[in-house]
Formats: C-alpha cells, sequence, structure tokens
C-alpha cells in the first residue's frame, strides 16, 4: 500500500508535543506500507532534517501563499492549490493522513482526482481553542475550513475523540518505567516542563510562579519550582531546555500542568506517568485524558487550591506513591505507544476497507448472463428476477467493470457502434436504469473540487 502523511510539523524536532504526534503517525504509517512524508513548514522552524530516513521518503514542501480571507493563515500557506501541485509529482496514493485541521486543504488537493482514502487527524479542536482564549473571529475561520473540507474525507480523528471525531491517543513519549525512582529528599522538586513558546503554556508557567508558587513556599520554604522547555529561559524559575528530562524528573516529587486555556490531550501529563511521577493540574488540564481526581492526578482550578494540592503531594510519600503507581498503570495500559500504534492501524485498515472505490459503475454481485439473438438476459437468482437488455443497453452493461468511468464507456461505445461522436447522456441514463434495477453498483467516488488558486 502507498501512504503519504502531510504534516506542518517537523516529526524530528525534539520538545514539542505535535512534532512527537507527527513523529507517532510517521512511524506507524511506516509499519502499513510505501510511506511518502511531506512536511509544509508553516508550523515548525526550518531548515527541517530528515532525522529517520529509514521511515520512507522525505519531502519539504514550500508554502505557497494564497489569498483567501475566509480560511486561518497557515491553511492558505498549505493550500489545496499547492497539493494538486504536489500530487503532479508523487506517484498515486492508496492512503493519505493529513496532520492537523489547517492541513485539510493540503490533503484534499494531494488527493486531487484519485480514489485515495483520506484520513485528517484534528489533534486538537482548534475551534475551542480560539474560542477558549476569546479569538471568535479564528475560531469561526477554523470551522468554515473543517466544514469545507471534512466531507472529502474518510475519516476525522483527533487525540481526544471530541465532537464526531475518532479517539487515536496522544502516546507518551517515553516507554513507562518498571518503577518509579525515589526522589531525593531534599530539596523537594516541583517540575514543569513543555513548550514555553506555546502560549497557553507560557500564560500557565506565568499564573504558577506568580499566583501559585508564593503560596507553596509559605508552607515548604525550601521546596523548589523547576521550569524548562524550549522559551522557558526568561521566565521565572525557567532554565531552558534541558537534554536529559528523565533525569529531571526522577529528581521530583510531582510535576504541575496549571493549564488554563487550549485544548488537546498534554502530553507532559503522560510523560509524568510514564516516568512515576505524580501530577498536579487542571481541569482543562486533564481534558481528554482517561484520568480521575485524586487517583491518577490531583486536580485544582484556582491558586490557592492547587498550592494546596502540590503542598499535599510534598508532605504525603503515601499519597505520592498511590497516585506514582496509579499513573504508571494508566500510560502502560491506555497511552503507551505499541498499544496506541496497533490501535491506529487496526482503525486505518477499517478506513481503507470500507472506502475502496470505484471510478465507474461494477456489475453487481451473483449475477446470471445468458446471450440473446436481441440482446442480453441478466438473471438476479437472489430476486427470482430476468432482465432483458437491448443491444444498446447490453454494451453499456458489459463495458462496467468498475474501473471504467462513465466518459470511457462512452467513447467505446461510440467505438463499438461506429458513432462519430460518444453518446455520454444516454450512456449516463442506462447507467442509472441498470443502476436503479439493481443490476449495476454506481461509482463510488467523485473527482475533488477544482482547487482555488
Amino acid at each position: 500500500m502507498r501512504i503519504a502523511l502531510a504534516t506542518p510539523f517537523d516529526p524530528g524536532l525534539a520538545g514539542n508535543g505535535s512534532s512527537l504526534r507527527a513523529r507517532f503517525w510517521r512511524e506507524t504509517l511506516a509499519e502499513m506500507g510505501d510511506l511518502t512524508t511531506f512536511v509544509v513548514p508553516v508550523s515548525t522552524p526550518s531548515p527541517v532534517v530528515d532525522a529517520q530516513p529509514e521511515l520512507g521518503e522525505f519531502r519539504v514542501v514550500e508554502p505557497m501563499p494564497i489569498e483567501n480571507a475566509v480560511f486561518p493563515e497557515r491553511s492558505l500557506l498549505a493550500s489545496e492549490y499547492l497539493g494538486v501541485l504536489t500530487g503532479e509529482t508523487a506517484p498515486p496514493f492508496d492512503l493519505i493522513v493529513g496532520f492537523r485541521s489547517y492541513l485539510g486543504p493540503f490533503a484534499v488537493g494531494l488527493r486531487g482526482g484519485s480514489p485515495a482514502c483520506l484520513v485528517v487527524d484534528l489533534d486538537d479542536d482548534d475551534v475551542a481553542f480560539h474560542d477558549s482564549r476569546g479569538e471568535h473571529d479564528l475560531a469561526r475561520q477554523h470551522r468554515v475550513m473543517i466544514d469545507w473540507f471534512a466531507p472529502h474525507t474518510d475519516l476525522l480523528v483527533s487525540a481526544s475523540g471530541f465532537g464526531s471525531t475518532a479517539i487515536v491517543p496522544n502516546v507518551a513519549p517515553s516507554s513507562p518505567v518498571a518503577e518509579p525512582a525515589a526522589p531525593p529528599t531534599h530539596p523537594p522538586i516541583v517540575t514543569m516542563f513543555g513548550n514555553l513558546d506555546y502560549a497557553p503554556n507560557r500564560d500557565a508557567a506565568r499564573w504558577l510562579s506568580t499566583e501559585v508558587w508564593p503560596l507553596v513556599s509559605r508552607l515548604v520554604p525550601d521546596a523548589e519550582l523547576v521550569v524548562c522547555g524550549t522559551g522557558s529561559d526568561d521566565l521565572d524559575h525557567g532554565i531552558g531546555f534541558v537534554d536529559d528530562l528523565g533525569a529531571l524528573l526522577e529528581r521530583s516529587r510531582c510535576t504541575v500542568a496549571p493549564i488554563l486555556s487550549g485544548s488537546g490531550t498534554r502530553i507532559k501529563i503522560l510523560e509524568s506517568w510514564a516516568h512515576g511521577v505524580p501530577v498536579v493540574t487542571t481541569s482543562l488540564g486533564v481534558e481528554g485524558l482517561d484520568a480521575r481526581d485524586g487517583v491518577h492526578v490531583l486536580v485544582a482550578d484556582d491558586a490557592a487550591s492547587f498550592a494546596v494540592r502540590i503542598v499535599d503531594l510534598l508532605d504525603d510519600p503515601a499519597m505520592r506513591a498511590s497516585l506514582s503507581r496509579s499513573g504508571l498503570e494508566l500510560v502502560a495500559d491506555r497511552y503507551a505507544k505499541p498499544h496506541v500504534a496497533t490501535a491506529a492501524r487496526e482503525l486505518l485498515d477499517q478506513t481503507v476497507r470500507r472506502s475502496i472505490r470505484r471510478p465507474g459503475p461494477a456489475q453487481a454481485d451473483d449475477l446470471d448472463l445468458a446471450e440473446a439473438d436481441d440482446g442480453l438476459v441478466v438473471f438476479e437468482p437472489t430476486a427470482s428476477a430476468a432482465h432483458h437488455l437491448n443491444p444498446s443497453a447490453a454494451v453499456v452493461f458489459m463495458l462496467c467493470d468498475g474501473a471504467t468511468d462513465a466518459v470511457t464507456i462512452a467513447e467505446r461505445y461510440a467505438e463499438t457502434f461506429g458513432l462519430d461522436e460518444p453518446p455520454l447522456a444516454q450512456v449516463v441514463r442506462t447507467i442509472d436504469d441498470l443502476v436503479h434495477k439493481r443490476l449495476l453498483e454506481p461509482a463510488s467516488w467523485t473527482v475533488a473540487p477544482t482547487p482555488r488558486q
């Protein structure tokens, strides 16, 4: 099977949750067939370098701005028309997976008029994300864009399964540890990590350091807060990107994910669970995860309650051990990469099988044919019925093999009867009549809409 992955994120980039998900898709799809990865770098720093050449062909597609006042900016840089141009120099694909909503138009264009199965991973709920930040015009633009390309897809998926999307959860970046490490007694370290260039994470870090941490420090004066990740250098308690996050987590009593806005599942929580480190987060932070407050995480939504939850974990070894064990079990059962990858491949296999397309009408199953002096007799055993087709209808019927579209059937019909012009309208009417009689199955896909230029 020939497969294409279209992603706006560099799958090889470290410290970025979206790049991690892009890498998950690349590794998962490479096990299903011959994979070509298209990176359209509208959301990732340049240069983009193929970090996993063993996973198949890797192409960087330069964005092409197209003026349009309706769709979000990133989708204009990765437009449907750019997808069409890219497809002209690519082999035909059986399956195309587009990652993120704003690459949906590009993925539609990449498929073009082919019968490829098209899946778009929205990942996050971009409409809800922008609405939560008061960016209602951007939310409307995303809604319009998704409503436009969704009818051309065979499946929409997301990390949390919101709306009518199928769920493909995020995976823990690290394999779950066998046993959580016991952190040093002093100083008690509380760690927040993530991509701090991402606005919701940056807002969370500021709230943590200004509203929450002073309350923690009053109760546990020797506690130390560490904020790490890309973009954290200029933040209070920030130490920048950490090469060995695992070593830092082993020294941490707990981690925090004080998310106040945004959408999607928090890979930082999965990573903490995988290392056996308990987590304090908000209701929004745990949204989309199969977790229960007090069992897998501690949840608080105001500064005072959040501080109390942190102090509880710092002071209570039994609570830390219980949360650590429950989180580790949950991530191993639901969010470990082998489990999620297997489920994703099964979902895609089912979708491809359901979406097998015919460019033209095909003869129905279980029919018996008999030649007649004036045409063809078609027996329908299941209905105990016989249909007499005149020579004209018989020729159309015999030309319907599922691989030939109506235009080509009309051309071959004209050759058979020595006509100057293909009688397309007549052939289409005959096909419709034979479909109505259940002697033909209709074509099961249509050419994608003409791209905007």
